[in-house]
């Protein structure tokens, strides 16, 4: 592990550029005027409300989560689409997916709560033992050379976790801040270790039945830059561009029906971010409803392809098939709630 003293540490902090972003991106938590705490998705947003959901909701009972003075229940254990769909009561039509997402207002949210500037916080002065361990993760990140776009998210943003039980949640904005922290992971396995044993069986076998994947296939995807072990403690990297963008500007997509087919898939950076995209070299047409022309790319409401994405590879591919008339081009979507979907990677 690498030691940081104090006066180092103040030295990273003063190098440490966070920017004052008006517009909250990707995994931003917020509180609503009801005392419930949502969270962002994505970057692409309208004036009159954020793409997100609730999670956790304001309890009366005893729960893990608190912030000292209200109780929390987490109401998404699981992050299923029904499971996130459900805790949310708005929900609006978005033409650029073709689908009723769930969403928050900006009339019913009291506060924002920015991953960056909560760097700051636990690196000034970690308040307990889940605050150490990620102040010293947060070292161990920025030793890399990373200036900038490293936050923190999770239940230690608003500041309910319980430090015996809670993991250390980052997000990096930026793909050059994201591939910098990758290989550096990559390159550090003493440091990051990976799940082992049981723990790694249970995640695959969790992540496999979610998913409508063999255990095989899901070990595929495990990567301890996305989540592993630092210090006895869980933690999970989400990856984004950084880059807030106006819903209202997208262009329109129009569903066809599922469709399944066998894809080279291009490596590329879009991986690193939500949803994550891939450019698709060639495909071959198996069953469902078929195009006429091209399919262009495979867009990922579910991170856990981000592996195949970043890196290229062969798939077979269940999902939706969607036509954008303005370019006459075709996409699948894939994490939709609609039906099976799947990105079995061919090994």
């Amino acid at each position: 592990m690498v030691n940081i003293g104090l006066s180092v540490i103040n030295v990273e902090l003063r190098g440490l550029e966070v920017e004052s972003l008006e517009n909250p991106l990707d995994h931003y938590m917020l509180s609503t005027n009801d005392g419930d705490i949502g969270v962002v998705v994505g970057n692409m947003h309208s004036e009159g409300f954020l793409i997100g959901y609730i999670k956790y909701r304001l309890s009366s009972k005893n729960e893990l989560w608190s912030n000292g003075f209200n109780y929390f229940e987490r109401i998404v254990k699981h992050y299923g689409l029904d499971e996130i769909r459900g805790s949310t009561p708005w929900k609006t039509y978005i033409p650029c997916y073709d689908y009723y997402s769930p969403i928050i207002p900006v009339s019913k949210i009291s506060h924002t709560y920015s991953p960056l500037k909560r760097v700051y916080e636990v690196l000034e002065d970690p308040g307990d033992e889940l605050e150490n361990i990620a102040s010293s993760l947060l070292s161990e990140v920025l030793s890399c050379g990373v200036s900038r776009g490293v936050g923190i998210t999770g239940s230690l943003l608003p500041r309910i976790h319980n430090a015996k039980y809670s993991d250390v949640d980052l997000v990096v904005y930026g793909w050059r801040e994201g591939l910098a922290i990758i290989e550096f992971i990559e390159e550090n396995p003493s440091i990051f270790t990976g799940f082992r044993d049981d723990r790694l069986r249970n995640w695959v076998k969790r992540v496999a039945i979610a998913n409508n994947l063999s255990m095989r296939e899901t070990l595929y995807y495990y990567r301890r830059w996305r989540r592993g072990l630092y210090r006895g403690r869980e933690y999970s990297i989400i990856y984004n561009d950084g880059v807030y963008r106006r819903i209202d500007n997208c262009e329109s997509w129009r569903s066809i029906g599922f469709i399944e087919v066998k894809v080279v898939i291009e490596s590329g950076l879009d991986a690193l971010n939500y949803p994550s995209k891939s450019s698709i070299v060639n495909w071959e047409f198996i069953r469902g409803a078929k195009p006429d022309s091209d399919i262009e790319h495979i867009l990922s409401f579910e991170a856990l392809y981000i592996p195949l994405f970043l890196e290229g590879g062969k798939a077979y591919v269940r999902g939706l098939l969607q036509y954008q008339p303005i370019d006459g081009v075709y996409r699948v979507l894939v994490g939709v709630s609609e039906g099976l979907t799947y990105i079995k990677p061919i090994i």
